[in-house]
């Protein structure tokens, strides 16, 4: 999963959902390649609803107009018609996308499509996987979405999505009430160019809390998207998003029993992407236990909080990660350690902060203070910090770790703002 996916830049009212380019008419040309008189009577028919959208039809196997299409001047979106079971066919098209041409969104198009034809298309990043015999409307919201992400990416109106992961290794270190802060800090961040966008995603799909403590209704159902992860578009996302107060959007899934295994990695990539198309930052709360997609999740991450505590478990644990993701060739720059619940040991009890940092081969980057009755208080009524006690001491550091770690991931937007310190009380 990438990251750093381009999104459109568009206003946004106070609690409403996001504002996506969804209503302007799509211009462009579309390039299909096609191996049949019905497929190509399909698409042209669906293009009877996008007059201002023009079609140039090539007939033939992919292998075999490969070089031809190299030559042409490249269309704004190429449908193409391949056989997923000619491995010849999947190489030429993997040139095709790896080309010169790879900026141009590409929508496949065949008979059947296994799960590892769709794990390949989806490494592919193919714009959209339409299976055979095509269904109009299918056709015609694919075709509006790649003109839609091509022509804001030509017109420069889109800036980068800036993802920031929240895990912990041990149970208890307040890892969902550090994600939810730190999405409520971002919602409120002033910037020239208006409020940011901000979604905080709840992956814990079994036991995720997120919705509970902000007192609102999880819809995310990744069951569903799951059974068809190429379907996920804007319009369902928006379906399945809450709107709280402050501003943040909130994806996160109802009380479920659902086994983390039964979730494929491309349903959360799936996910990812197109959340990361419609927001300015995108927060997530990670489950505990390490799934088959987590560490693709963090790898893909801008930036990396590492929640923990001082108790030799848990420190032992989050250095396990540390050196899991360094493996992953994860620049160290994107990870930062977080202690949450930090007290000062005035008796020689308990973890030292310079014992934990030693054990973990790094320094602390952040530490947040120790207000178990405040934070519980809090969660237990489904109010943020700001509501609950404005101006505390948490919020205030909370508020300090969100301006570095957008200083870091840009720079220009943070120019001018106070500095703050690393940490508030340390020893």
């Amino acid at each position: 999963m990438s990251a750093r996916l381009q999104l459109e830049t568009a206003a946004r009212g106070t609690a409403e959902a996001p504002t996506m380019l969804i209503n302007a008419a799509p211009k462009g040309t579309l390039r299909a390649l096609i191996r049949s008189d019905e497929t190509e009577h399909h698409v042209r028919s669906a293009l009877a609803d996008l007059p201002s959208v023009g079609l140039e039809v090539l007939h033939g196997s992919l292998r075999e107009q490969l070089a031809g299409l190299g030559a042409l001047p490249p269309p704004d979106v190429l449908l193409v018609d391949v056989d997923l079971g000619d491995p010849g066919q999947l190489l030429s098209l993997r040139k095709l996308v790896r080309s010169d041409a790879g900026g141009v969104p590409v929508i496949v198009t065949s008979p059947a499509a296994g799960m590892e034809d769709l794990r390949q298309l989806m490494r592919l990043q193919i714009a959209d996987y339409l299976p055979q015999p095509l269904v109009r409307a299918d056709v015609v919201s694919a075709i509006e979405a790649a003109l839609r992400k091509f022509q804001a990416t030509d017109d420069h109106l889109h800036h980068e999505c800036k993802v920031i992961s929240l895990v912990r290794r041990a149970g208890g270190m307040g890892a969902t009430f550090l994600a939810i802060q730190t999405a409520v800090e971002l919602a409120g961040r002033r910037r020239k160019e208006g409020k940011p966008r901000v979604c905080l995603v709840d992956l814990d799909f079994q036991s995720g809390d997120t919705a509970t403590y902000l007192d609102m209704d999880g819809r995310l159902d990744i069951a569903e998207i799951a059974r068809a992860p190429h379907r996920l578009d804007a319009h369902l996302l928006l379906a399945m998003v809450s709107h709280h107060p402050s501003g943040l959007d909130l994806l996160a899934p109802p009380p479920s029993l659902i086994e983390l295994e039964a979730i494929i990695p491309e349903a959360v990539t799936r996910l990812l992407d197109i959340v990361c198309e419609q927001y300015d930052y995108v927060v997530i709360d990670l489950p505990l236990a390490c799934t088959r997609w987590s560490i693709d999740v963090m790898t893909g991450s801008d930036a990396v909080l590492l929640v923990t505590q001082l108790a030799v478990a848990a420190v032992r644990q989050t250095q396990a990660l540390i050196e899991r993701l360094r493996s992953q060739g994860m620049a160290p720059a994107t990870l930062s350690v977080v202690v949450n619940r930090y007290q000062r040991s005035l008796w020689g009890r308990g973890v030292k902060l310079s014992a934990a940092e030693e054990a973990l081969g790094r320094p602390v980057d952040f530490l947040i203070a120790d207000n178990a009755r405040l934070v519980s208080t809090a969660l237990d009524h489904g109010h943020t910090l700001q509501e609950a006690r404005p101006r505390s001491r948490i919020e205030k550091q909370v508020r300090g770790m969100v301006h570095r770690l957008v200083t870091r991931l840009e720079p220009e937007s943070a120019a001018g703002a106070p500095k703050t310190r690393r940490l508030a009380f340390r020893r």
